[in-house]
């Protein structure tokens, strides 16, 4: 058709659309239980876009991001088309094999101005960058150390307020930092992002003395995406996903008088329609108040800065009738152990304690998958201890008992940081295999999928519970 004929057929349709209609539908990710189908309506997409425009200082027609989060989910969704559609953005297609190890390639093609990434982009960012590191020494690790603490101390100093910009800081920018930055595609990035799970304190923290600070937000697909922002220097603070939008209301209702957690509940012309053919389930989300039920845990600190304490249905309850946040016990093993261990969860629901199944750091395959090679760091950390496995399966056939005991050990030390004797892991077990979309245990913004590895693993846990002391590595 010619631009003459199509016309009238556009503004037909066009006056056919009302802003309360349904203009796409998002699916949760199934994290825990089926997912569901999210209804979005035309005003839902143009209002939220055009506040996160504002709040993030969008500037029209200068803006470039990467595409390689999955478009059926809220994040590729929101960002990748509405957000760069309303900004006159360009959006850069990453191809298939992205998170299998093709999306450095892109980043340094398109050189993006603003990167949203789920925390696990951001670590396997980071375990690449600290292997690249160790090929340091002497003069020039110096040098690197330097620069990564002149950039820390800077983005502190800018997140209480002050200016911060020293000359140590314009040094390192410009001899060292520069050269990561383009080496990763982000020379021109203005922004980083994080959303969908927990960022831990040392991705942060890293990713800081890299002169790329990330901004934690909380989004859902249920409000369209954003629920709170955090912004460049003040507007930024270590462990929170940053303050309210003032174009909606966020609350925390009914917190408990022991740690001041409540669920977080939002209301505006951002809240979704609700589910696809489930009024049951819409009815629980959204109350007769219009506020919507996020499902999450969280407390707001005297600056109104929002802080996530896990998702009520990954809440464990022990035995004991103790409520249990299990993420930030996970980020600490992982930690602990960041040179051994790749995923970790945690589990104890009704059980009289808590124990964890932990997944080793192996060797990726072509399509930067896991396989059964252990990792060079393992096979070396494993010897040392009088292990000669060289493979996940040959080391739990192995078992050998001084690797039991340094593993446990290691837990302990995260033990000693409880609050309470509720929050410390008495057991461990080692998966067979690593956490990963394909076998299933994670969704594709890379989130755990706990009753999938529940149901995965059902008989070795009631194994693992059977024996008081832990007995076996599986």
């Amino acid at each position: 058709l010619s631009l003459h004929d199509a016309l009238p057929i556009l503004m037909a349709r066009l006056r056919r659309i009302a802003v309360n209609q349904c203009s796409t539908m998002v699916y949760t990710s199934g994290t825990t239980g089926n997912p569901k189908g999210v209804m979005l309506s035309q005003d839902n997409l143009t209002w939220t876009a055009q506040r996160a425009h504002e709040v993030y200082d969008w500037k029209f027609d200068q803006e470039q991001v990467v595409s390689y989060l999955p478009l059926s989910h809220v994040a590729g969704t929101f960002i990748d088309i509405y957000l760069v559609m309303w900004g006159g953005g360009t959006v850069h297609f990453a191809d298939k094999m992205a998170l299998q190890g093709t999306l450095l390639k892109t980043l340094v093609e398109a050189k993006p101005t603003l990167f949203f990434g789920v925390p696990r982009v951001y670590e396997k960012i980071q375990e690449k960058m600290m292997e690249v590191g160790k090929a340091n020494t002497g003069l020039k690790k110096k040098i690197a150390e330097f620069a990564k603490q002149s950039s820390f101390q800077h983005h502190e100093d800018r997140m209480k307020g002050l200016p911060g910009n020293s000359l140590a800081y314009k040094v390192s920018k410009a001899i060292v930092l520069s050269k990561v930055h383009k080496a990763l595609g982000f020379e021109n990035a203005k922004g980083f992002y994080s959303s969908a799970a927990p960022l831990s304190e040392d991705v942060f923290q890293y990713f800081q003395s890299l002169d790329m600070p990330i901004q934690e937000l909380l989004g859902s697909s249920e409000t369209s995406g954003p629920q709170t922002a955090s912004t460049s220097g003040p507007g930024t603070k270590l462990g929170s996903v940053g303050r309210c939008y003032d174009s909606w209301e966020v609350e925390v209702q009914n917190p408990d008088q022991d740690r001041g957690l409540g669920e977080i509940v939002t209301r505006g012309r951002n809240a979704c329609m609700g589910y696809l053919w489930d009024e049951a389930k819409t009815a629980e989300l959204i109350d007769p108040q219009g506020w919507v039920h996020s499902g999450d845990l969280g407390k707001f600190d005297e600056d109104g800065f929002l802080y996530i304490g896990g998702r009520q249905k990954e809440i464990i309850v022990t035995g004991g009738g103790e409520n249990v946040a299990p993420v930030p016990i996970e980020d600490n093993i992982k930690l602990q152990l960041k040179e051994i261990v790749s995923n970790c969860m945690v589990l104890g629901d009704k059980r009289k304690h808590l124990a964890c199944i932990i997944t080793l750091r192996t060797v990726l395959d072509k399509a930067n998958q896991p396989t059964d090679q252990l990792h060079p760091d393992v096979i070396k950390w494993a010897e040392e201890l009088g292990a000669e496995s060289e493979t996940v399966t040959d080391l739990l056939e192995e078992d050998n008992e001084e690797v039991r005991l340094e593993l446990m050990a290691q837990i302990q030390k995260v033990n000693r940081k409880a609050v309470s004797n509720a929050q410390k892991v008495h057991k461990f077990m080692i998966a067979p295999k690593d956490f990963s979309l394909p076998g299933g245990e994670l969704t594709p913004t890379m989130k755990l999928k706990r009753h999938t590895v529940m149901e995965q693993y059902e008989k070795k846990i009631n194994q693992m519970y059977e024996h008081e002391t832990q007995s076996s590595m599986w």
